[in-house]
């Protein structure tokens, strides 16, 4: 048997099935059978962040798939989107759980050839009697367990600094989810953005030395201190930018401009903060906002998705001009503020969170 391992998001999960490109009803599967509460306990792991199994896909052509185990979670995930019950919080399917849950990825495993020996159907019983299955970062620490490359994102995963953030669930740290997130992160400061886990997946099969160890160790932790000074003026788990996608895009920039002094990034993120509930997809009155948003959801793991936030992240906070650029302007516009309340600081001109009316705050 031949198989490969991705992760997809809810989001593209939905796209294969919309598209007629992936079947859940196969001969070999079940009926649905989850009662509402099963419905309504899988919906709350999700959006609380907590990790599921992997998903199981065969590949009949190139990018069309049969669901050989999942279908019961993806029907649930179906039927939530079209508002056919509610949570456990009793609300329906709305455009405020919308981030979380379109942009939660899963660990898919898809099978691309069998053996003569074998068959879809025999498989489709042996795993659906195998309880628990290995997720991505389970299955790299089995198979790169002595490269540095895994000792170093499993060493980082456990700085307290990071831990102490509180982006991840007692449970999905139970299942590796930190420390698959962390590879990101690592293969980000040596590679720069990257398209999805490519790169990633290149670091486990060809490892780096002994100096990438200490260097990427290095500049992890000093980042990462960056980010445990700003969780003392407004926890970031209780923000937008716990958010995998969100705190992606801020490493990248605290990384890229790290030599910077504290007060300057406290500056960033206390407005960052401020704005936080204006960023949403729907926002069309604020476009940057909206543009940021919707690549969270959107492909949010592509490198044009991570290329755009990094740039209007940018764009509002390390402008090296004079005057306020195209997206600056916009964000002005969208609180009714004027050209005096940017700030400069360190040689950069960006928007002074002190000066946004505390009620047009996410307006």
């Amino acid at each position: 048997m031949k198989f490969r391992i991705e992760t997809w998001t809810i989001n593209k999960l939905i796209d294969a099935y919309s598209n007629e490109k992936l079947n859940l009803n196969p001969p070999y599967q079940r009926k649905y059978i989850w009662s509402l509460k099963d419905q309504q306990t899988l919906i709350d792991s999700l959006l609380r962040g907590f990790a599921i199994p992997n998903i199981f896909l065969f590949e009949k052509k190139k990018d069309v798939f049969e669901m050989v185990d999942g279908q019961q979670r993806t029907r649930t995930i179906i039927g939530f989107l079209k508002k056919a019950f509610k949570n456990l919080d009793n609300k329906y399917f709305d455009e405020q759980i919308h981030s979380g849950l379109m942009s939660y990825e899963i660990p898919v495993t898809i099978i691309e050839e069998l053996e003569k020996d074998e068959s879809i159907e025999r498989f489709y019983s042996l795993v659906n009697r195998a309880g628990v299955h290995l997720n991505r970062p389970e299955l790299n620490k089995s198979e790169y367990f002595d490269t540095h490359f895994q000792r170093l994102i499993t060493e980082l995963a456990d700085l307290d600094n990071f831990q102490s953030l509180g982006i991840f669930t007692e449970l999905s740290t139970k299942r590796m989810n930190d420390v698959d997130f962390v590879a990101e992160l690592v293969t980000l400061m040596k590679e720069g953005v990257s398209d999805k886990k490519i790169k990633v997946d290149k670091l486990f099969e060809t490892d780096i030395s002994v100096d990438d160890y200490e260097q990427l160790k290095s500049s992890f932790s000093q980042v990462i201190a960056i980010f445990k000074e700003l969780d003392q003026i407004t926890p970031i788990k209780k923000t937008r930018y716990k958010q995998r996608n969100d705190f992606y895009t801020l490493f990248d920039i605290f990384y890229q401009y790290r030599e910077l002094p504290l007060a300057f990034f406290k500056e960033i993120y206390e407005t960052l903060v401020v704005f936080g509930d204006a960023i949403i997809p729907s926002n069309e009155k604020c476009e940057p906002f909206q543009d940021y948003a919707f690549h969270c959801v959107s492909q949010s793991n592509s490198k044009n998705a991570r290329d755009i936030r990094r740039g209007i992240i940018r764009d509002l906070f390390f402008n090296n001009s004079s005057k306020p650029n195209k997206n600056q302007k916009k964000v002005l516009k969208y609180y009714d503020l004027q050209n005096d309340s940017l700030k400069e600081m360190n040689g950069f001109l960006f928007p002074d969170f002190r000066k946004v009316p505390i009620n047009e705050q996410g307006q």
